[in-house]
């Protein structure tokens, strides 16, 4: 089950996915390790969570590994997103990346019983496969 939180301060469009070969051409690398990668992209702080990540490319990036978890912060402190519990195989998800398919991305991400939370804003939240929670809160 994934648990998807979207921030108090910025509004999020689940339904328009990501720009993850944007986020892979245009990111800087700004550490990573076995368990961690770091991305900055333009004020965007993206740390991906996991475990034995390995082959990394030339970018830094990690081409083997299980992904558990993704947070996006702007300027290092306002959450945008956070996905967590996941458990996805990161070569899968580099290939997702690669060619740009922001859907199958979250359906990677949101394929199972998932439990996904807005904030106060104007989100639009997404459910995918399985039995999956939705919480709108004031947005």
């Amino acid at each position: 089950m994934t648990i998807a939180t979207t921030g108090a301060g910025v509004p999020y469009n689940f339904p328009k996915g990501f720009n993850w070969d944007v986020l892979e051409r245009q990111g800087t690398v700004l550490s990573h390790d076995a368990e961690t990668m770091v991305i900055d992209d333009h004020g965007i702080e993206w740390t991906f969570t996991g475990q034995g990540f390995d082959n990394f490319d030339g970018l830094g990036w990690a081409g083997t590994g299980l992904l558990t978890g993704i947070t996006a912060l702007f300027g290092g402190t306002t959450l945008f997103f956070d996905f967590s519990d996941m458990s996805i195989d990161m070569a899968e998800f580099r290939f997702v990346m690669d060619h740009g398919d922001s859907r199958a991305g979250l359906r990677l991400m949101l394929g199972g019983d998932d439990d996904i939370s807005g904030a106060e804003l104007n989100d639009a939240l997404l459910g995918l496969h399985g039995d999956d929670a939705l919480h709108g809160f004031a947005g």
